[in-house]
């Protein structure tokens, strides 16, 4: 296959599973809005940011939170015109929380004390309606644009974005915005969020999980099941960012079975691992089961980046077995 092929092509037409793909043990999403340009690297080799703040995004010197993964994110349409927004998610097993703050520049959030205990400070403070930072309900999907990391963001991450603000813009003219209904999700372009091959790749928040291979034809529908706290399409789920890889295939294996797409419905343990695969244990309600996975034996070989000149082999989980171990009545 020649240094030319897009990865994206690879990978569907090698029929590379989605599931298991996201990006995993993300605690914390920090989202800063900036409109310098974006580089391969984010925030290393971006413009418009000092070496300070680089620094601090980078987590250099214990300054940011353990497990926060730092996103840029922008508006095009309709952004860069006056405050900067930034957001702070948590997608927990407690249960997700977000809040959000404006900044004049991007430079103010070297004055934010971003270890645990300052942030856990700043949601307390939010919670009572004190300080800068203020929590927000309204979902937010974000997509991958960051053609910089790998042309395949790009070539069709930008068309995804266009399609859901499109799609954002009749919902409201059709008054599917108001205070009777769901609050339909902010949609952002964002930097690299793994896995260029899946493009177009999308992330929604709080509940942290990731998409692949979403075409603007699907735009209308995942706004939708995202307002109302449901997934979109399994078929285009990779995974809860904040599981391991063969966690999110366990979860998604379970939600398959019984048809369950709410966000919250589903959760699944950190896995016991061996070298051939995992046994994770999923809980839905009061019902468990233990989901037995096995890792592929041959390799799928896959172009992973466009820029790359030869394949990669990767080996997916696969379901052996699920097996209910309680339930309602017993």
């Amino acid at each position: 296959m020649s240094s030319h092929s897009a990865c994206s092509s690879s990978s569907t037409n090698a029929g590379e599973p989605l599931w298991g793909t996201a990006n995993d043990a993300v605690q914390r999403w920090l989202l800063v809005e900036h409109y310098g340009r974006w580089g391969a690297k984010v925030p290393r080799d971006t413009e418009g940011l000092s070496e300070a703040l680089r620094s601090v995004l980078a987590g250099a010197e214990g300054r940011l939170a353990q497990g926060t993964r730092v996103q840029l994110i922008r508006r095009p349409l309709a952004g860069g015109r006056g405050p900067l927004r930034v957001f702070l998610v948590e997608p927990g097993r407690e249960g997700p929380r977000m809040m959000t703050r404006e900044v004049p520049d991007v430079e103010a959030l070297l004055e934010e004390d971003w270890a645990a205990t300052g942030v856990e400070q700043s949601w307390e403070a939010a919670a009572r309606g004190d300080g800068p930072w203020r929590v927000c309900a309204r979902p937010l999907v974000l997509v991958c644009t960051n053609g910089a990391r790998d042309a395949c963001c790009a070539r069709h991450g930008v068309g995804l974005y266009l399609a859901l603000e499109q799609a954002r813009d009749r919902a409201v003219l059709a008054g599917g915005d108001g205070s009777a209904t769901p609050p339909l999700p902010e949609v952002w372009q964002t930097s690299h969020l793994g896995g260029h091959r899946f493009a177009a790749v999308a992330l929604s928040l709080p509940d942290a999980h990731v998409y692949g291979r979403v075409q603007a034809k699907n735009a209308a529908a995942l706004l939708a099941a995202v307002a109302t706290g449901r997934l979109f399409s399994l078929a285009h789920v990779r995974g809860s960012s904040r599981r391991h890889p063969s966690a999110q295939v366990a979860e998604l294996c379970v939600r398959r079975m019984l048809d369950e797409r709410a966000f919250g419905a589903v959760e699944a343990s950190s896995p016991q691992l061996t070298s051939s695969g995992a046994t994770v244990r999923v809980t839905v309600g009061e019902a468990r089961y233990e989901v037995k996975l096995v890792r592929r034996g041959a390799p799928l070989e896959v172009i992973a980046s466009c820029g790359d000149g030869e394949a990669k082999g990767f080996y997916p989980y696969e379901l052996r077995e699920i097996r209910q171990l309680s339930g309602i009545g017993e």
